[in-house]
């Protein structure tokens, strides 16, 4: 099963480097659109939980010894149809022991979250156990996924993270 989950992953990430994407190698932003020049905290406001489901789900509300580095961002609008108003997006993120995403959602926003180093652990509101994912798991996220990350060990965490996401 991890060998398939590594190939899926690693497909991903080749079909990710095939179309053509804007890099942006600025270390404390990121690219959630062709404009978006917003720093970490700022995205992760974007998807903060709204008060429906944060009633419903407890976590975190702030990061924390997050970073991510955008690798590419592709413009779905001429790939593939009803693609028209999405973006593919492609980031190398990294938890700091301690670190945590915080609470958010996956509502229309479907994402795949390869472990490259270290583990983490995912708390779900579909769960009442927590996953672990170690280097070489695969997360799939997606259906509306409300959720949140911690990195509990003493390593640093290094994930790829590839969504697709409603243009802005």
């Amino acid at each position: 099963m991890i060998t398939k989950v590594r190939y899926l992953a690693a497909v991903l990430i080749g079909l990710a480097t095939l179309w053509p994407m804007d890099a942006h190698a600025h270390p404390d932003t990121l690219d959630a659109g062709p404009d978006w020049t917003g720093t970490l905290e700022e995205l992760l406001a974007l998807f903060a939980p709204s008060a429906a489901y944060a009633s419903e789900f407890e976590g975190p509300t702030k990061p924390v010894g997050i970073s991510a580095k955008p690798l590419g961002v592709a413009d779905l609008t001429n790939e593939l149809p009803g693609l028209e108003t999405r973006n593919l997006r492609a980031r190398f993120w990294t938890m700091a022991p301690g670190g945590i995403v915080p609470v958010h959602t996956h509502a229309n926003r479907p994402a795949y979250v390869y472990v490259l180093q270290g583990q983490v652990t995912e708390h779900r509101s579909d769960s009442d156990e927590p996953d672990v994912f170690n280097a070489g798991d695969l997360s799939v996220e997606a259906g509306g996924v409300v959720h949140w990350w911690e990195n509990t060990g003493d390593t640093e965490v290094h994930l790829i993270a590839i969504d697709i996401f409603q243009k802005q």
